[in-house]
């Protein structure tokens, strides 16, 4: 069980650091992306109002 909690915590670790390398080079799209999020989402609670 040990054994397993440990791979497992490791796989976790790799796991997290691929996604920080992924995020980090999708970080510029993620930005417009949440940008234009923010504008459509002010946009429609605009005309709500």
């Amino acid at each position: 069980m040990e054994a397993d909690f440990h791979s497992l915590s490791k796989i976790q670790s790799q796991m997290e650091l691929l996604m920080k390398e992924v995020g980090l080079s999708m970080k510029p799209l993620q930005d417009t992306m949440t940008r234009h999020e923010h504008s459509l989402v002010f946009r429609s609670t605009v005309k709500q109002k």
